[in-house]
Formats: structure tokens, sequence, C-alpha cells
């Protein structure tokens, strides 16, 4: 009879096994069973019983697809489809966004809504509750609870939560999300936003492809991380980003405690600073200033080209520094002032140098990559996931 010990080590072998069939499907929709069994190295009959858990848990769905020929026909997976299973959220100063989506990923509904002046904690915890319901709507007794997370501008040290461009300053992250946990939506967490994009341009942007590549959140301030032999950097703690890196030491202090930050000299509100757009910037959305920013440079402004020109040759300094310390093939440019990439973006100085390339979901970066760290906690345990269940709609339970 097994030990306690071996039981465990056996009911860990089969959640980490669970965990890797459930990723291959997600990643290669329409696989088959032999195919999960040679990208696995799992006995087909290993690989049948963990496929069969996954779908009475209604994490996959499987088809009979026709076997070309003589023999039974073969089994396509691909995650279930249908319902809501995923929410993805992102707070900035000017916008509160949660959009819903199924398992697999299919958009269900989006809602957004806007703020004149940065969000207090309380506002974006009431709104970002008020959201989720909508998106998530009518859900009958029983329903599994949808797997969330939430970008937002700044870092979460221990239970505390500080975002520069909203003016929290080391809030209780209870506060925000004591709200969600009362409307119901149990599984909810944070992540930087420029940790998200990163995620959002590897999976479905443009750093597809590249096993090694940073990716600069560039808006109102400046963010991002890196993906470092295919998987997301994430340190030791949620760090607030690219944007707090010395550049100058001998620059200006930075609210972050540390001199010549790149985001004092590459950023929006470095670009409104110089231009004395500061008060305008901070009523409007980020990607509206960008906009007009480079309808301004089209038409020759010259203050605004110089101001831009400026920023170019600090981006590609940062970018210069990334290429020494992480050896990344491309330096990606994506976030709210993507208008600005084409503006922004030069040649490696070093013939060894990474590329500089846009990024291709822009604004919706952390939005994108939100719903793909969702999805990833829903996968990384499939079984607890499906098990977690409420006990009516999302707004009849209580907070933990």
């Amino acid at each position: 009879m097994p030990t306690t010990e071996s039981s465990s080590e056996l009911s860990d072998l089969r959640r980490r096994n669970l965990r890797r069939v459930a990723h291959l499907v997600r990643d290669n929709p329409g696989v088959h069973l032999s195919d999960v069994s040679e990208r696995t190295g799992l006995a087909l009959g290993a690989v049948s019983s963990l496929v069969n858990a996954l779908v009475e848990a209604e994490v996959i769905d499987d088809a009979a697809a026709s076997a070309g020929g003589r023999g039974r026909p073969r089994r396509t997976l691909a995650l279930v489809d249908r319902g809501v299973d995923l929410l993805a959220a992102r707070i900035t100063r000017s916008a509160i966004d949660v959009r819903s989506a199924t398992l697999a990923g299919r958009i269900v509904r989006s809602e957004s809504r806007t703020s004149a002046i940065p969000w207090s904690i309380d506002a974006a915890a009431a709104t970002l509750a008020e959201l989720a319901r909508t998106v998530v709507g009518d859900r009958p007794p029983g329903s599994r609870q949808p797997s969330m997370v939430i970008s937002y501008p700044g870092a979460a040290i221990g239970d505390r939560i500080g975002a520069n461009e909203l003016d929290w300053n080391l809030l209780p992250l209870r506060q925000l999300l004591a709200p969600l946990r009362t409307a119901g939506f149990r599984r909810a967490s944070v992540g930087n936003d420029g940790s998200l994009a990163t995620l959002g341009e590897k999976r479905v942007g443009a750093a597809r492809g590249y096993a090694n590549a940073a990716v600069v959140l560039l808006g109102r301030g400046l963010g991002g991380s890196a993906i470092i032999d295919g998987k997301l950097l994430r340190g030791s703690r949620n760090a607030p980003g690219f944007g707090h890196t010395p550049v100058d030491p001998s620059g200006p202090l930075c609210i972050c405690g540390l001199h010549g930050c790149v985001e004092l000299y590459a950023s929006l509100q470095s670009i409104a600073a110089r231009l004395g757009d500061a008060d305008r910037l901070a009523g409007m959305p980020s990607a509206a200033y960008s906009a007009e920013l480079d309808q301004r440079a089209a038409t020759g402004e010259e203050r605004v080209s110089s101001a831009i020109d400026d920023t170019r040759t600090r981006l590609r300094d940062f970018s210069d520094l990334l290429g020494a310390l992480l050896a990344p093939e491309a330096v990606i440019l994506t976030g709210s002032a993507s208008p600005l990439a084409r503006h922004l973006i030069s040649e490696p100085r070093n013939p060894v140098g990474p590329v500089m390339i846009e990024g291709e979901l822009g604004a919706d970066a952390a939005l994108v990559g939100a719903m793909f760290a969702a999805q990833d906690d829903a996968l990384d345990d499939p079984l607890a996931f499906a098990g977690d269940r409420s006990g009516g709609a999302a707004g009849n339970d209580a907070a933990e």
C-alpha cells in the first residue's frame, strides 16, 4: 500500500501532467491524443486518462474526427468555448476596462468607464465590481468561478499596492479586491501592466517567435518586462517595471528615489512637460494625446519634433542598455503611445544590438496580457479551477 508521501507525490505528478496537457491543448487547438502523447512523452493510455478527466471537468472538449481510412476516429481536442470563465481588467489614470471571455479565450463582452480625474482606490474597486458583474451577466447556481486578472500601472509589495500614475501610495490590496470578493469574484488577482503587456505581445503580438525579447510599454509613464529563454521574466517581486531604470545617475530625482530614471526622459509625461502640456495630458487619455502629438509632428511643429527626437535618443540609449544586460533579439515598443512608434524606432548603434520594432497590440497590450494571465491561472491547476464553484449568481457570494 503506498505511503502518504508517495500518494502525495503521485497526486502532484498527476496535477503537473494535467497542467501540461491543458496548456498543450490551449496552444494547439485541434490537436489529437497521439500528438499530445508524442509531445509530452506520456504513454497514450495515460494521456487518454488525463484527457478524460479534463473533458469531464469541462476544461477540454473532444470531438471525433475522421481517421481518413480504417480504424477508430481520432479525438480532436480544444479548450471549452462556452460560458464565461475568464475576466481581464485594466486600470489606467483615465479609464477602467473589463472583458469577459470563454476558457478558450473568445471575447464575450467588454465594458469601460472613464474618469476625468485619477481613480481613488475605492472608486476603482467599486467600478471593477460593477463592470465585472455586467460582463459576466446572469450565472446559474453552481457556476464555476471565473479567473480574473487586473492590470494596473504599479507594484504590489506584500499586501499593499502602489501606483504613481494613480497617486496610490502603498494602499492595502484588500481595499481594491474586497468589493469583487463581495460580488462573488473570489479568483481575482493583480498584475503589473508592463509584465502583462509583455505576456500579450509574446502570445499574440510582435514578440511571437522570439525566445528572447524586451517589451517597452510606453504611455503616460514607461514600463515593460522581458521574455528570457521563452519565459516571462518575473523576478523576486512585482517590480514597478522598466521605467525606474537609471540611465543618467546625475539626472533629476525620480519619485522612486533614484536619479535619472528612463521614465523621466522617455514617456508622454516627459514630452508633455517639455511642451508645457502637463495639465492637458492630466485631463485626457494617453492614446488621444499620442495621436495628437503624431499629427503635430506630421505638420512640422518644430517643438514637438524636437521633443520626440530627444525621446527617440533616450529610448535608443535604454534599448542599448537592455541589449547589454539581457541580450534580447528585439526591443518591442507597445502601449498607448503606439501612434508615436514610427517616430521613435531607431537602428541599433551596436552591430549585434537588438532591433527595435513596433508592437502589434498597442494600447490593448496589457488588457490582452491580463486575459492570458487569467487563462494561465485557470489551466495551471485545471481540476481545482473547474471545482471552484459559486453558490449562485455572482452577486450572492459573501466576502472572504
